[in-house]
């Protein structure tokens, strides 16, 4: 099995990246680093006081599971952040789980003073990105049916009627879904009982808080109308009555490892809300550019190496119930699911078709350390959905299926 490694920068490397950086810095970039923390030493926040950084529903869901809270749910020692404000460094995104940071820098004039300071660890790059998100395809329009509508297929495959005819219909139930961004939700009307009934509970923008939440990546959307989407006689969502919160952690024009520790930061940010289940549709392996180390492995595909897979896992012995779609990369040479799928104490889930025959898109498992990945499956070939616009439609993906 292949522990986690991070490389450290040779010199060589330094000078590809000062030449490079200097020329996307002209062209508006903006390059990402993960710095590693040491410790949280004389944290004036202590475990005896948890309501200063937990709500009070993250503590009660703690003690119902008599899940102790512990050094991880501490924060990031405010000293250290100030300390590395202080040297000029944004820092975009924090993870106290990792106890790490993300840093946004436009050039490297402050790296040699950033690792001088006692309690850094290491630094890791982690990607660039310049420009804003790119918009999604919509997809084709089918025709409407009784009932659940051109829901009922994908709910009575998983008998999803009877625990409604039951009365579980998600009530009291907190959901946070993790994904690359939630266009129209605020005006679809697909969503009006969402927003009405007070069960829209609010929103996380890891990327970028300045940006319009809700003028993204349509991608979200579709994936929360898949569970709370109602047309009364056309559409019903397999959770229709649960309460949600949206947390973007995806840039959707690239793909870099900065990726999986925003996604660090978005699960944290629902457990401290006091979730009860994500849902995440994200999945990492191969990411832009032409910095092979920075690509996951197969190997890598064991629970461990990639952060948002250890972040999964302590997020689900938090209590969490933590659902992540297994990818798409069936047909491709890949083929195996991504991080954090392969996260060990949560839920992967699997596409099939309406007939239950896998998708041919679906990425498989086992994760490299021998477990059953993905552990479910649901429809997700021609998956009944609710577009942007709040017309009825379909789509395809393990995205739809968890």
């Amino acid at each position: 099995m292949k522990t986690y490694t991070h490389y450290k920068i040779t010199k060589s490397l330094i000078i590809i990246l000062l030449l490079s950086t200097s020329i996307f810095a002209e062209a508006g970039y903006n390059f990402f680093y993960y710095v590693q923390l040491k410790n949280k030493n004389n944290s004036p926040y202590s475990l005896e006081n948890p309501s200063e950084y937990l709500s009070p529903r993250a503590i009660d869901r703690r003690a119902d599971f008599k899940i102790a809270i512990d050094s991880t749910d501490l924060p990031i020692n405010p000293s250290y952040i100030t300390q590395i404000e202080n040297l000029g460094i944004k820092i975009h995104s924090k993870s106290k789980w990792m106890n790490g940071v993300t840093i946004v820098v436009p050039d490297t004039f402050a790296f040699a003073p950033l690792r001088a300071l006692p309690f850094v660890d290491f630094l890791e790059f982690t990607g660039v990105n310049n420009g804003p998100l790119l918009s999604g395809k919509q997809r084709v329009k089918k025709q409407t049916t009784a009932g659940y509508g051109i829901a009922e297929p994908q709910i009575s495959q998983l008998n999803g009627q009877f625990l409604h005819n039951l009365g579980y219909r998600g009530k009291g139930i907190q959901i946070g879904v993790i994904d690359a961004g939630f266009t129209n939700v605020n005006i679809n009307h697909a969503f009006d009982s969402l927003r009405m009934q007070g069960r829209l509970l609010g929103v996380k923008d890891v990327i970028d808080s300045n940006t319009d939440f809700y003028a993204t990546d349509p991608h979200g959307a579709m994936v929360l109308s898949v569970m709370t989407g109602e047309l009364p006689g056309q559409f019903l969502g397999t959770a229709p009555d649960a309460a949600y919160w949206l947390i973007r952690t995806e840039y959707a024009p690239s793909e870099y490892k900065m990726e999986t520790d925003f996604w660090c930061t978005g699960i944290e940010f629902a457990d401290s809300v006091g979730v009860d289940v994500v849902n995440s549709s994200l999945g990492y392996y191969k990411f832009d550019g032409d910095n092979p180390q920075m690509d996951f492995t197969y190997a890598d595909m064991n629970g461990k190496a990639s952060r948002a897979s250890r972040a999964a896992t302590l997020a689900a012995k938090k209590g969490i119930i933590v659902v992540v779609s297994a990818g798409n990369e069936g047909s491709t040479k890949w083929h195996y699911i991504g991080s954090p799928a392969d996260a060990e104490g949560i839920i992967s889930v699997g596409s099939v078709t309406a007939d239950g025959d896998p998708s041919t898109f679906t990425s498989s498992g086992p994760s490299y350390d021998g477990r059953v990945k993905p552990e479910v499956c649901a429809m997700g070939t021609s998956t009944a959905l609710i577009n942007v616009n709040g017309g009825l439609d379909y789509g395809n993906g393990t995205s739809y299926a968890s």
